[in-house]
């Protein structure tokens, strides 16, 4: 059994800590997650035959049950590879082509087309609860990597991230000391448990303070409105946004019973990230709500690197001062950073893993400074990447599942600024047949694409702008959308 200090959040003596379940008022302890998780662990194990270094695919959407799952599989000695259940064939064949994998978990509601799947329903909840725990646990912490996390590149093949255990808990230890976060904090988790916002970023984090987390759908219809209400009623005091939520919750508002003292009193921690956030979504959200969100910056390649705290957050345009321990230097602009929580390779990717370091320094295709104050500034970006929602999106695996569509010629991707999410998706599109219409267009992009990429402004076109070199001209392709 290891020793990792992981270990003693789940002191019987430690009674700070819980987990509610919002749609089913569901609450747990630390001592009642892991116990419930030993138990699964042996019912994954007998009756799948999971073990050790075994590569699991998890298709969970938010749930207690993929928190419990999760913990399980880590006391295996599992590998957890996580898919978000919004994705579609396409983006979940990118992923799983990559590698040989043996267990592929889901829920009813989230039913996986795979072999070997196995459907995680009520009958072998029932049955698991008959289970004796398992002895070792969280065998996971000892090997090189416990998850594969999988982010779209700028070449269009989606690639994976090995998280060590270890190095995500020192990040996150290092994150809470730089903003003084105790076990007070009470989370609102509203990302999807998929990425590692909502399972590091929102439950790592205040678990490993011992506070506690509000376990809801992920950000959308179903919450928006009823949002600041949730907080109220819940006694929240910690949010983490992107830019699209910001945007939606200040075009929503407040209702006419909850004023902006109330909300703004109750917010102790707030954080917004994983995508660029604009200064007119920020001074929109802070006068709408009185209160001002923290940025921070960091990549799935090597958690967070700056954040902002209350000494730098006059600094106009800053991310923040580099966290403790890490290293940034600035190469033709690029920031390269060393860090003791970084990853070291892409996985089963050595090509992409050798073009990513320079020196021990991980290139982060951001263009970006650091001031005499050991302030970060992102300048731009030199990936050809677009974040909509804080979710990253490659335009050439875009471009690539478009043309895959028999009555489309060519295609071109382009990102712009978006109210709402940040950046948004432009497509410009050639047709092979004239009589095809933008409405039948939109609706062929929708059954090969996720939600998420659907393009937000379409365009047909007989012909491409070309410029000097016969490559497309992208600049002249930008104005005809302002057009």
């Amino acid at each position: 059994m290891t020793n990792h200090p992981f270990l003693n959040h789940f002191n019987s003596k430690k009674k700070s800590f819980s987990l509610k379940e919002l749609s089913t008022g569901k609450e747990f302890t630390s001592l009642e997650l892991l116990e419930s998780s030993r138990v699964l662990a042996t019912a994954l194990a007998s009756s799948f035959k999971i073990g050790r270094a075994d590569l699991v695919v998890t298709y969970f959407d938010n749930r207690h049950e993929s928190i419990l799952i999760n913990l399980a599989l880590m006391h295996l000695g599992a590998i957890i590879v996580p898919i978000n259940p919004d994705f579609r064939e396409s983006d979940i064949k990118a992923i799983t082509s990559q590698f040989d994998c043996r267990h592929y978990l889901f829920f009813p509601e989230n039913k996986m087309e795979r072999e070997p799947a196995h459907c995680l329903d009520e009958d072998f909840f029932s049955k698991a609860k008959k289970e004796l725990p398992i002895e070792k646990i969280f065998q996971s912490i000892d090997l090189p990597y416990f998850q594969i996390v999988y982010s779209s590149g700028s070449s269009g093949i989606p690639k994976g991230i090995p998280v060590n255990f270890d190095k995500l808990y020192q990040n996150a230890v290092a994150f809470s000391k730089s903003h003084g976060i105790t076990s007070d904090i009470r989370m609102y988790n509203i990302l999807p448990l998929a990425y590692l916002g909502g399972w590091y970023n929102m439950f790592l984090i205040p678990f490993i303070n011992e506070g506690s987390i509000i376990l809801d759908s992920p950000f959308g219809s179903k919450n928006l409105y009823s949002f600041w209400q949730t907080i109220l009623d819940e006694s929240i005091n910690s949010i983490w946004l992107n830019p699209m939520m910001m945007s939606m919750l200040t075009k929503v508002g407040l209702d006419e019973d909850i004023s902006t003292e109330r909300v703004s009193k109750q917010i102790k921690w707030g954080f917004v990230g994983m995508a660029p956030l604009n200064s007119v979504t920020h001074s929109q959200f802070k006068k709408s709500f009185e209160i001002d969100l923290l940025e921070n910056y960091g990549l799935s390649e090597t958690f967070f690197l700056s954040s902002i705290i209350e000494s730098t957050k006059e600094a106009k345009g800053s991310l923040g001062e580099v966290i403790e321990g890490i290293e940034i230097k600035i190469i033709d602009g690029e920031i390269l950073v060393k860090s003791p929580f970084m990853f070291d390779h892409y996985f089963k990717n050595p090509t992409q893993s050798a073009e990513s370091f320079q020196d021990g320094y991980f290139k982060t295709g951001d263009i970006g400074k650091v001031d005499e104050a050991n302030r970060l500034y992102i300048l731009g970006r030199k990936k050809n990447i677009i974040i909509r929602g804080g979710i990253n999106i490659s335009p050439k695996e875009v471009e690539a599942q478009i043309l895959e569509i028999p009555e489309i010629q060519e295609v071109v991707i382009l990102g712009f600024e978006h109210e709402y999410y940040g950046e948004c998706l432009g497509c410009l599109i050639k047709v092979k047949d004239e009589k095809l219409t933008l409405k039948e267009v939109k609706k062929k992009l929708k059954n090969v694409l996720s939600s998420i990429k659907v393009p937000d402004k379409i365009l047909l076109v007989d012909e491409f702008p070309i410029n000097a070199s016969g490559k497309f001209d992208l600049v002249a392709i930008k104005k005809m959308f302002d057009e």
